[in-house]
């Protein structure tokens, strides 16, 4: 009898903490819904306010009928009912709050898209970092100089009617150096706000959902615009504390070794900071583009398994000690508290200490925690603190990739059935056969959490960014010991080596060791051709069948029923997936596709077949290949370049072709002669040189082409013949009138590509043959520079496009003006004020699509 009552209790336990899970998923399921709600009213009406009202309607209406029941029952569904409302409406004005309601002091209220003026007084709430111009050019870049960015929590503003009360926070940037800034000083400064604006370029991140502390934008020209008005940090014992452990701990890992190379020892010390701190400042972008090919960039952000294996370490150090079980559970949680507030508050962080910090609590309070309950609690808690997480690509993988792991690898690991049942696990074993047995479970377990998180992660990585790696799932598995190693004998080393020296110089030569193995093994997976593929964004609906298909997978899997045939269902559409990858949605007519890089030239044809991109550069933007040309031809789909074409050798187009070949097959680069003859008789420093040199050591051939010389595509249809200029010229051409001007011709039209062609060789080219220059898309020479109008409009008449674009930054409006006045009577686009712009050529004609439209 006592027997059965134990069983009993023990099975109104279960069923108690199985509600109990079910609950907190509801209500954070409730959450999600209720900020995806709000984000859909908001996007339809301004006012959320009427989306609230309902919810508050609701409400009452769910506590009327709850007050009138009278059975127990129904008042507990009622209940539930209600608490799911709560928690929807809860999760719909937080985002309400943070998005569509801004105080009336909130600097966000006094700036627009335009700079203005504007005097700040407040904090700085952030370390000010200098931040230095990057890049293979970067010595060449005269326009860019070292400045320094920092946050400031804004107190009050100067205005016409003197010192106003002011909230909200900013982000400055000074275009100096301004060593005498320190976090937690308060200071005035002078210099023009404006709106973060929007990406120019599809394929460009950017968070549409801001809230209005990351809107606001100030510039400070020099800085002795910044007054420090007090030298006293004030900034609170915590991040005082933080800041100070940071600086000491990145030091110890920045420890020289006079025997290492100083680039090996850099990419160390940079993979140590990443690793154990989050710290990525370091990374170098070959680096970082090595663990993306490989599909380990998640070992480079700190996430759940970084705080997991935090929270064992110190779990297993208690168990060492042979502290009593409590004990061991405190400093598992003191050892993750200190962790989480050490690195940067990443979503994957915060969802990993808040799980590991409730099952530590749990466990103190012999209490079971389920792990579907733990992700709730954390989903919960991060939304309602800040609700536009959710559209955080980082929150997205994190929470879905652990709801995969949870709701999965169990099932995969005992697909036959129980573990009591197999004939492994007889009593009777030798050490032979339970030393087998747990390397078998421990791959086996490595192999399917690889495995789930690659499946349940694959439609978001290509929607988010249009990426897939094959090389990812082996990758992980090969080194996820590593990294746990790594971070053992790092955090080691660090700790024993402030009290010991000598003990931390043997554990740090140890990490060193197996820091270089890591990035051996995961070089080699980068460097297996085939692995990793560009993607566009899959369909919408393909990626909502997908995880229903999962959410069956899961559902059968628990029950028993119908498994086979789920999985079947789910195998078919993951192949069928790979099957439609790249997803590449190209027209059946060529596109010409003419990127904003701000003061400068980024141009992509692209047909079903072929892509060729024209020039590569922008003063604007010191990384303008890396940032805005590989990610747009990456949301395209696009695998590889068949050919680059370099107009001229100015920085503004061309000092993005390295970061186009270090992240993209390339076929070949043509120039022009006048650029081989600058980079032979400059020094080794210069930037043709440079370009040069880098394009040789990674293998891409360069090629000359001038005036006559022609490069055809028979599969694609198109053929581009060179008009300009000649390989022996008549005269001395300086940069720009030596531009490459090439014309290009389709099945449906022809367009004509001009570099920065000026007076002398725009002259040159309607004294040969004007016919010849006749097309129906014209990209203005020289960024539609007006300087020689005459010639300029002389060219155009013989040209006479139907279309005329324009790569440019922000002009003058006298230019401007008179760029109208020329093309009147002829569609113009500028990527000043359209963005990007995308041409079609077909039969009927040019047809044009701007990625937006600005006023002006």
């Amino acid at each position: 009898m006592i027997s059965g009552m134990a069983e009993g209790s023990t099975t109104g336990q279960d069923r108690t903490n199985s509600g109990l899970n079910s609950l907190v998923v509801v209500l954070a399921a409730a959450v999600i819904v209720g900020i995806i709600t709000a984000d859909a009213l908001m996007a339809l009406a301004k006012d959320a306010r009427v989306m609230l009202v309902t919810g508050g309607v609701i409400i009452l209406v769910g506590l009327a009928l709850t007050w009138r029941r009278r059975s127990t029952r129904r008042l507990i569904h009622w209940q539930f009912i209600l608490l799911t409302v709560v928690f929807f409406v809860l999760g719909a004005g937080r985002l309400w709050l943070d998005v569509g309601c801004v105080r009336v002091d909130h600097i966000v209220r006094c700036a627009s898209e335009e700079p203005t003026p504007v005097t700040l007084e407040g904090r700085i709430i952030t370390e000010p970092r200098l931040i230095r111009p990057e890049g293979d050019f970067a010595r060449h870049d005269f326009l860019h100089q070292p400045g320094t960015w920092f946050r400031l929590q804004c107190c009050a503003g100067r205005g016409p009617e003197g010192d106003v009360p002011l909230s909200g926070q900013v982000s400055v940037f000074v275009r100096q150096p301004a060593m005498h800034l320190h976090s937690g000083r308060r200071i005035r400064l002078e210099g023009e706000i404006s709106l973060r604006q929007r990406a120019d370029n599809p394929g460009t991140f950017t968070n549409k959902r801001r809230q209005a502390d990351s809107m606001v934008v100030c510039t400070v020209p020099v800085s002795e615009a910044i007054e420090v008005l007090s030298e006293k940090a004030d900034n609170g014992w915590a991040k005082a504390w933080r800041s100070t452990v940071r600086q000491r701990l990145l030091l110890a890992l920045g420890e020289e070794d006079s025997l290492t190379p100083a680039s090996v020892q850099s990419d160390r010390q940079a993979f140590l900071a990443a690793l154990l701190l989050g710290e990525r400042s370091g990374l170098s972008p070959v680096l970082q583009e090595q663990f993306i090919r490989a599909g380990t960039l998640h070992f480079l952000a700190i996430s759940g398994l970084h705080v997991g294996l935090v929270t064992a370490f110190a779990w297993g150090i208690g168990w060492l000690l042979r502290w009593d079980r409590r004990w061991q559970a405190f400093l598992a949680l003191a050892a993750t508290i200190v962790y989480v507030l050490l690195v940067p508050a990443r979503p994957p962080v915060l969802r990993a200490g808040i799980m590991a910090g409730v099952f530590c609590i749990a466990y103190l309070a012999r209490r079971r925690s389920h792990p579907l309950n733990l992700l709730s609690i954390a989903v919960l808690i991060i939304l309602l603190v800040q609700p536009t997480e959710l559209f955080n690509p980082g929150f997205q993988l994190s929470f879905v990739v652990v709801l995969g792991l949870i709701c999965l690898v169990g099932p995969m690991m005992n697909w036959r059935g129980r573990e009591e049942d197999l004939p492994i696990f007889e009593r009777r074993q030798t050490a032979g056969q339970w030393v087998l047995h747990g390397l078998g479970r421990w791959a086996g377990g490595l192999l399917a959490v690889a495995l789930v998180a690659w499946i349940v992660a694959l439609p978001l990585t290509a929607w988010h960014f249009h990426r897939v790696s094959f090389a990812g799932i082996f990758a992980s598995i090969a080194l996820a010991p590593l990294i746990a190693l790594v971070m053992l004998f790092g955090w080691m080393g660090v700790g024993i080596g402030w009290l010991w020296p000598t003990v931390g110089l043997g554990l740090n030569t140890v990490t060193n060791t197996l820091v270089d193995a890591t990035l051996a093994v995961n070089s080699f997976f980068a460097r297996i051709n085939g692995l990793h593929l560009n993607t566009a964004s899959p369909p919408l609906l393909f990626i909502i069948i997908y995880y229903l298909l999962l959410v069956v997978c899961v559902i059968a899997c628990q029950r028993r029923r119908g498994r086979k045939w789920a999985i079947a269902a789910l195998a078919v559409v993951l192949g069928l997936f790979l099957l439609l990858l790249p997803f590449r949605q190209v027209n059946d007519e060529p596109v010409m596709h003419v990127l904003s890089v701000g003061d400068g030239c980024a141009t992509v044809l692209e047909t079903k077949s072929t892509t060729l991109l024209y020039d590569a550069g922008s003063l604007s933007r010191s990384q303008v290949g890396a940032e805005i040309i590989v990610p747009f031809l990456r949301q395209r789909g696009t695998n590889r370049i068949d050919a680059i074409f370099i107009s001229h050798d100015n920085l503004d187009h061309f000092n993005g072709v390295l970061d186009v070949c270090r992240l993209l097959p390339v076929g070949k680069v043509y120039v022009s002669p006048l650029f081989l003859e600058h980079a032979e008789a400059g020094s080794f420093r210069c930037a043709e040189r440079v370009l040069l040199d880098g394009l040789a050591s990674l293998g891409v051939s360069v090629e000359t082409l001038a005036a006559g010389d022609s490069v055809d595509w028979p599969k694609a249809d198109l053929a581009m013949d060179i008009l300009w200029p000649p390989a022996k010229p008549l005269v001395a051409l300086d940069d720009n009138n030596g531009s490459l001007v090439a014309k290009v011709t389709t099945k449906n039209g022809s367009l004509l590509l001009c570099g920065d062609a000026e007076d002398v060789a725009r002259r040159a080219l309607l004294a040969q043959n004007p016919e010849r220059l006749r097309s129906d898309v014209l990209l203005l020479p020289h960024h539609g520079s007006v300087h020689h109008y005459e010639s300029l409009a002389a060219f155009v008449t013989a040209v006479d496009p139907a279309v005329a674009l324009n790569s440019t930054g922000p002009n003058p409006e006298s230019q401007e003006m008179a760029l109208v006045r020329l093309l009147q009577g002829r569609y113009f686009y500028s990527t000043d004020h359209h963005g990007q712009i995308s041409v079609e050529l077909m039969s009927e004609g040019a047809f044009c699509k701007t990625f937006k439209i600005r006023e002006h």
